[in-house]
């Protein structure tokens, strides 16, 4: 995610580069993908598993508040989220 970069990522690549995120243990960049992500309006109903990503990167390295405000976004709560 380069600064002043023409392009936007689409949603795969948020998620791939989240699923980086988690392998690697850089939360910080993984905050950075949410940033992107809500200024782009991925964080929908529709991308579930976006933020079904996010929650995951954000458990794993005991960031549980972001976490939680994140599955809170989720209008529809199940066993995959």
């Amino acid at each position: 995610m380069i600064s002043g970069y023409a392009q936007h990522p689409d949603l795969v690549t948020l998620i791939y580069i989240l699923k980086a995120c988690g392998i690697t243990g850089h939360l910080h960049i993984g905050d950075k993908v949410h940033a992107k992500a809500e200024t782009l309006g991925l964080l929908v109903i529709k991308e579930i598993i976006l933020v079904t990503a996010l929650v995951y990167i954000y458990v794993n390295y005991g960031a549980l508040e972001n976490a939680q405000k994140v599955f809170n976004k989720l209008p529809t709560r199940n066993v995959a989220s």
